[in-house]
Formats: structure tokens, sequence, C-alpha cells
């Protein structure tokens, strides 16, 4: 529930300026980053030509109080801390940055999760530097 409550505050939110949003795609990828993050800032090039081509991507500051409750909710420590909502659902976070070929094989997963007939995916198809962490629903 947590997923859909985040996509719906950032289809609701001012998008940010560098990084557009594509509501028409059912798989989103959100970078927390921060201002003074190196790494942050070298992704953006790679976000920005993503989003570009038509993949949903939104980049979400961590100093910025109105997406606390999100910090909090995916356990965001470090930046950058990319998490991958999928039909409305967080499906995998990879904790650190990733490149542009990283990404879309990513989103490429996403895409297959989304597609019911698709074997579920839970790991990249390559072996990775990045921390991918699965998402959990939480528990009630």
């Amino acid at each position: 529930m947590s997923a859909l409550l985040l996509i719906l505050a950032l289809l609701t939110a001012e998008p940010e300026p560098s990084v557009s949003v594509n509501t028409e795609r059912p798989v989103l990828l959100v970078m927390f980053y921060s201002g003074s993050c190196e790494p942050c800032r070298r992704m953006k090039p790679a976000l920005r030509k993503l989003s570009g081509e038509g993949f949903a991507v939104r980049c979400l500051d961590v100093a910025d109080p109105k997406w606390k409750v999100y910090v909090d909710r995916f356990k965001v420590r470090a930046v950058p801390h990319l998490l991958m909502i999928v039909n409305g659902k967080a499906w995998q976070a990879i904790r650190g940055a990733a490149g542009e070929t990283t990404l879309r094989q990513w989103f490429s997963d996403a895409q297959q999760m989304r597609n019911p007939l698709a074997p579920e995916v839970v790991a990249p198809l390559r072996p990775s530097p990045f921390i991918i962490v699965p998402m959990k629903e939480p528990r009630r």
C-alpha cells in the first residue's frame, strides 16, 4: 500500500525540472538523492536520457521534508538509493550508483515482472556490484 501512496504522491507533486515522469507506464524508477552527493549527480544524465526515451523516472531529494515518510518507509540510509516500482508495488532497490546499462537491464527485468506470463525475476540477470534488495510487504 505504501508504494501505491508513493506513486500517487509522485504523480501529484511538482515534477523536478531535470527529470520528467511518464505516468502511463506501470514501471517507475525512483532515485532518492542528495544535492551534495557526487555519485547522484553523475547518474542524472543517464536518468534524463532514460526519461527522454519514455522510461518513468523520478528523483526525490532526501533533504526535502515532504519525502521523509518515504525515506523512512523504504529505509533510505545512504544515497543514491534506487527503488523500482512495478504495478504499484515496490519490487527491488539498489543501494549505490548504477550506470545507464545497469538501469536499462533493470527496467527490462521490471517489464518482465509486470507481464503475468513472464517468469518471476528476483535478481538481475548478470552479476552486479550493486546491492539488489527484493522488497517485502510490511507485516501487519
